[in-house]
């Protein structure tokens, strides 16, 4: 089956919905091309990540060559005035890291008791775009 194809990424209920629009030229070849988020009933294009970068970087200002240096010599010799960091500690005696190859075979023994945090988009995570006034 080719051809565009929308499909629902991320859900969470009730406020968040993300849905990725891609073009598929095979089974297994997918291209992503755009993502939609519905947020609390409303749909928002996402913006694509060099659109994002452009606008961070495109508005800041020139850099000062001057603060730089500053800034440099002001961390510098504060490397020198502080004392060094203090080594990690030891594992304990007898504590043998588990390798991977045990931890794929039996994925019943690792522990599940801690959820993992979702991956969140930063973009998304801002909340509604503000819409330009003319």
């Amino acid at each position: 089956m080719t051809g565009m194809e929308y499909m629902l990424s991320e859900v969470m209920e009730p406020h968040l919905f993300v849905i990725r629009k891609q073009k598929r030229d095979s089974a297994e070849k997918v291209t992503p091309m755009l993502a939609y988020y519905i947020l609390d009933g409303s749909i928002y294009q996402a913006p694509q990540l060099c659109n994002v970068f452009a606008a961070r970087v495109g508005g800041k200002e020139a850099i000062n060559i001057k603060e730089v240096k500053r800034v440099d010599h002001i961390l510098a010799s504060l490397q020198r005035k502080l004392p060094p960091a203090p080594l990690p500690p030891p594992f304990p005696d007898g504590f043998v890291p588990p390798s991977t190859a045990e931890a794929e075979k039996d994925p019943e023994n690792q522990q599940t008791a801690e959820p993992q945090p979702s991956a969140v988009d930063p973009i998304i995570d801002q909340g509604p775009a503000k819409r330009m006034k003319f």
